[in-house]
């Protein structure tokens, strides 16, 4: 993450630079860059760059009705983009101007804490986007700070934890599974088979492809029968809970989908008149038909 006066005098030169040029696109080129879904950034298009600005150590690229927030990581870069290369390396998100140029946000890390937040007005007067995020790697490491994961001690069996969770009364959810394959996981929030479920459009499985694969290494189903459940489950769109989000969001199902179309992983994914689908998918004869409720 560059240092504040390293970042002011970088937001100055690009406000030189780039400042008016009028946005003709913007272009996520990972699934992590977008970090909001309102205002949508192809609103931007066509208004001129006010300024670059700065606050704390977030970039502000200000497009007058709209202003795109951008969170740095160390060896994180805002840069003139020459070749606009469809995969550029560390490429997270690109801006195109109507002049033909662009600037490019890069990622130099692993961690994937760099982003992109569209903010509506002035985001000064606005709450600090910094509470939705946790210390950062530099922070963690100057005060000692060490995460430790329990997996790597402990083998990980979900129906380990439920059976000590039953025995102390826990009980599962008596409609069977809301997500994947177990009726005693991701039963306490409305939303969460919304975020399981995206890993469809991301990286090509779901959640059930996660717990039949903890179900094959423990030994109690074999490959070919979880291939079976897949086949008879489908992608498990969470049409009930899509519905009760759109409901809380104040959007329409059709809305959430355009948003959730943003994040397809199209090094994955291939559209043929007018179906997606996935080349070489684990299951040749998938019914790729989508169900999208309105």
């Amino acid at each position: 993450m560059p240092e504040l006066p390293e970042l002011q005098a970088h937001a100055e030169r690009l406000t030189a630079d780039f400042g008016d040029a009028t946005l003709a696109r913007f272009v996520p080129l990972s699934f992590t860059a977008l970090k909001t879904a309102s205002p949508a950034p192809e609103s931007s298009v066509g208004e001129p760059l006010r300024r670059v600005g700065r606050r704390g150590k977030y970039l502000l690229l200000d497009f007058g009705p709209n202003t795109f927030v951008l969170h740095l990581m160390q060896g994180d870069r805002l840069r003139p983009d020459e070749k606009q290369s469809p995969k550029a390396r560390g490429g997270l998100a690109r801006w195109v101007f109507d002049d033909g140029r662009a600037l490019l946000l890069t990622e130099a890390g692993k961690e994937k804490r760099a982003g992109v937040w569209v903010v509506q007005g002035d985001p000064d007067p606005q709450e600090p986007l910094a509470a939705y995020f946790g210390p950062d790697a530099d922070t963690l490491e100057t005060r000692g700070i060490r995460a430790i994961f329990l997996g790597h001690y402990f083998a990980w069996d979900p129906e380990t934890s439920h059976a000590a969770a039953r025995a102390h009364g826990f009980r599962a959810d008596a409609e069977g599974s809301r997500t994947g394959y177990y009726d005693f996981a991701d039963i306490d929030d409305d939303f969460i088979s919304i975020h399981h479920w995206m890993k469809w459009y991301k990286f090509g499985f779901t959640r059930l492809f996660d717990n039949l694969a903890l179900e094959i290494r423990n030994g109690r189903m074999t490959r070919a029968r979880a291939v079976e459940v897949i086949r008879d489950a489908g992608d498990q769109t969470p049409v009930r809970d899509i519905e009760k989000f759109c409901s809380f969001a104040g959007i329409s199902a059709a809305r959430f989908f355009e948003i959730a179309e943003r994040f397809r992983n199209r090094d994955i994914w291939l559209q043929t008149d007018g179906t997606w689908t996935i080349p070489g998918f684990l299951i040749p004869d998938w019914d790729w038909h989508e169900i999208h409720p309105h």
